[in-house]
């Protein structure tokens, strides 16, 4: 005759089967926290590679900066034309450094600016000459500027817990512009520095993930005669 489990048996195995279960679930929980986590760090790094390389692209090919400048150093906005210089302005040239060959700009705004969190925005294409330069609309990213071109969002805050931020820098700016390195001062935080917890969408970070960005970018082809 065999004989059956006894009740102080079936409760010792149920309580070891809900530990094994509750490690399990322990273990799992923290591998998808750190699956998350390398993602979202790859998202920082990516945008961060992103938003330096375009703004040190354009602002080192650029001829002339039209914003910022001498008179107005500080802003959140940078932009700038290639092909064009002052210096050049008449009837034969209109301001082109090579009268066969197009002016273009570029312009880079900051949305959201009393927002925690900001995305970067880009407008560019060619212009006829760059002595004006470029309006935004009433707000940057809201539409097209003065030139009829739409922005594209190279960094896109939430508003939360991710995007551009504001470096600790004095200026206070994102943007600074700098006469010893002929060209524009830049300054922004991308990621998250304070540290969160966990929410729906993400997990929390103890020591969240982002970069300091406090750097100088020579204008290589330079012909403005401001600097």
């Amino acid at each position: 005759m065999k004989r059956g489990f006894s009740l102080l048996e079936l409760l010792i195995a149920t309580a070891l089967a809900l530990l094994v279960m509750v490690a399990i679930m322990s273990v799992s929980s923290m591998m998808v926290k750190r699956h998350l986590e390398a993602i979202h760090k790859g998202e920082v790094n990516a945008a961060t590679l992103l938003t330096l390389n375009a703004v040190q692209r354009d602002v080192a090919d650029s001829t002339y900066l039209f914003v910022p400048t001498s008179a107005s150093p500080l802003g959140d906005v940078v932009g700038g034309c290639t092909n064009w210089s002052p210096q050049m302005v008449g009837p034969n040239t209109g301001g082109k450094l090579d009268a066969g060959q197009p002016v273009t700009y570029f312009l880079y705004c900051i949305d959201g600016f009393g927002a925690r969190f900001s995305t970067l925005y880009r407008y560019g294409g060619t212009i006829p000459d760059c002595q004006s330069g470029v309006t935004l609309p009433a707000g940057c990213g809201a539409g097209p500027d003065s030139q009829g071109r739409n922005p594209v969002a190279w960094v896109s805050g939430n508003g939360a817990d991710y995007g551009l931020s504001r470096s600790d820098q004095a200026s206070g700016y994102y943007f600074a512009w700098s006469r010893d390195s002929g060209g524009v001062e830049i300054h922004y935080i991308l990621g998250n520095s304070t540290p969160t917890a966990d929410t729906a969408n993400r997990p929390g970070h103890a020591v969240p993930h982002y970069y300091k960005i406090d750097t100088k970018v020579k204008m290589i082809k330079s012909f403005n005669v401001t600097l």
